[in-house]
This record gives structure tokens, sequence and C-alpha cells, in this order.
């Protein structure tokens, strides 16, 4: 309703109470009416009012919950497939490890003597492991197992110290030593042998066998023993 329309309404209400045997109480009447009806109003209003953000208020809690609810559930399973992955993981390591003890014990020592495979990384000169594999592929062999052969005639001869400023597993005056990994098909009584003979010669295990190597590599041409 416009200004307009609620003073016509006012005037005619003002006529009336002219009209009546009391026109002010019928006017007081009418006004605490009005009164009455603007307070019942106003309260409803503050009160749809407060409804209405209590309303507001919880759905957006509900809402947030709801999410924290989700983001709880996602990292829940997140943990749970973290921890799924970690078995998985530690089944397949004890599965590698398992893999490699038996075959490990499948080519370890026998009791008739059978030698096992020894993983080692050797320092060697280029051309004395070259002639190795050489040796090997004429053989129709495995370098471990030729490795092995020339490990165990060297060890045959008795373990001398190398002199001071001698051939070291550094850099020598013949070039870089290289650092080659591979296996050694030897027995466990000759690996020990091997490091006694090592720490006798004041040499690393695998400077001692390259230079088993390469005084193998030199013999045919004739030499000063290395060992």
């Amino acid at each position: 309703m416009t200004r307009e329309s609620y003073l016509r309404a006012a005037e005619q209400q003002i006529a009336r109470a002219d009209q009546s045997a009391d026109p002010e109480a019928y006017r007081q009447r009418w006004l605490h009416d009005l009164r009455t009806k603007a307070l019942i109003a106003e309260e409803h209003a503050v009160s749809k009012e407060r409804s209405l953000a209590e309303a507001v208020e919880l759905m957006q809690r509900r809402e947030s919950a709801e999410r924290m609810a989700q983001r709880a559930t996602h990292e829940l399973g997140r943990l749970r497939r973290e921890q799924r992955r970690e078995v998985e993981r530690l089944a397949r390591n004890a599965r590698s490890r398992e893999a490699y003890r038996g075959a490990r014990e499948a080519t370890g020592p026998r009791v008739n003597g059978q030698a096992g495979m020894h993983a080692i990384a050797i320092a060697v000169s280029a051309e004395a492991y070259a002639a190795m594999k050489l040796d090997a592929r004429r053989r129709v062999s495995s370098i471990p197992v030729v490795l092995g052969e020339i490990i165990s005639n060297a060890l045959t001869i008795p373990p001398v110290a190398v002199p001071a400023g001698g051939p070291k597993w550094q850099r020598t005056g013949e070039g870089r030593r290289a650092s080659q990994h591979t296996r050694i098909r030897i027995s466990d009584e000759a690996w020990e042998g091997l490091h006694g003979h090592a720490i006798s010669a004041n040499l690393t295990v695998g400077r001692w066998i390259g230079m088993a190597v390469e005084q193998w590599a030199i013999e045919l041409s004739g030499g000063e023993s290395l060992l």
C-alpha cells in the first residue's frame, strides 16, 4: 500500500470515530489496536529474521561438517591405500630376499666342494678386464668362473705386502683403475682366504682381485709379479 492509501484509511477511521458516541475513546481504541498489531508484526519480523539467520548458520554448519567428513573419508582412504602399498612393498621385498637367499643357497658351498657366487666391485685396468672377458668368450665360459680360477691360482702364492708407493686402487702412473662390478664363482673358504691375502698385502679386496687379474693378463709376455 502507498502512503495515500494509508491516509485515506486513517481518515475513514477518524470519520467513524467522530460519528460515534465517544469519539475520543473510539480513536484511542483504534490507535491501541494499530499499535498492538504493529508490535506483533515487528516481533514476527524480528523472529523471522532470527529464524532465517539461524537456519542459514545451521545449513552452513551442516555443509561444513559434510565437507569435513568427506575429507576425513578421503584421508582415511589415502592412509589405507598407503598402508596397503607399504604392506605389498614389504611383501615384495621379503619375496625378493627369499628368492635371493634361495639362489644364493643353490649356488653356495656343497658337501662336494662346489663353489658359490660372491658379488664385488673390483679395481682393475680396462685392458686386463677386457682380456679376461675375451678369454671367457673363447672358452665358452663366464666371467665369474674365469675370475674364480684366476683368484684361486693367485691364492696359492704366499701373501706379501705391497711396497710403499706401489700400485694402489687409486690413480697410478699406469692410468686410472676401472671399477668393475662382477660376481666371482669361488668357494666360501677361498673367499675368506682372499680377504686375508688382501689384508696382508695392505690392499682393498677389490684392488687385490684387480691386481690378480692384471698379473694374470701379463703372464703370457712375462713380467714382475704384482702380488
